[in-house]
């Protein structure tokens, strides 16, 4: 965003392969750069020529059944703060704890699901006896829940 070029090349020198890390809430590296403007042109230029420097998941879409049948309330616990809610905007679905903010879901396939910001986490959902059931795997199993309603 800064627009130093040779500290990007020499980063990348250095560290191979880093340009597909994401940085917060998932912005790749060329649009970090890219929203610099006219000063970080030249590093959009760089970046241009380096593979995986825009890398985004390869989102599927949903159906709308598919989306009614995961949004909800899934709970893991017997307090009122042991939920997690399922919502949807723009067909896009969002993970919230509640008194939070919602993180987007990239649906990567099979209702297998990535947060914005957290690639390497998975969040599954799988339907059980009749009841929808949530888990995120970080990357072994962290929490599991069951729609309820």
């Amino acid at each position: 965003m800064l627009g130093h070029l040779d500290v990007v090349k020499a980063f990348v020198a250095a560290s191979p392969g880093i340009q597909r890390t994401r940085g917060p809430h998932s912005i790749s590296l060329m649009r970090h750069a890219m929203a610099g403007g006219p000063r970080a042109q030249s590093v959009v230029e760089y970046l241009k020529s380096i593979d995986g420097a825009d890398d985004r998941p390869a989102e599927q879409s949903l159906t709308d059944g598919e989306i009614a049948k995961l949004t909800g309330v899934y709970t893991f616990g017997v307090t009122p703060a042991d939920r997690v809610e399922i919502g949807v905007n723009k067909k896009q679905l969002q993970f919230a704890r509640p008194g939070r903010f919602a993180r987007g879901l990239f649906h990567l396939g099979a209702l297998e699901f990535c947060p914005v910001g957290a690639e390497n986490v998975r969040i599954r959902f799988a339907e059980s006896q009749g009841a929808m059931i949530l888990t995120v795997h970080d990357p072994d199993v962290v929490l599991l829940a069951r729609k309820t309603g």
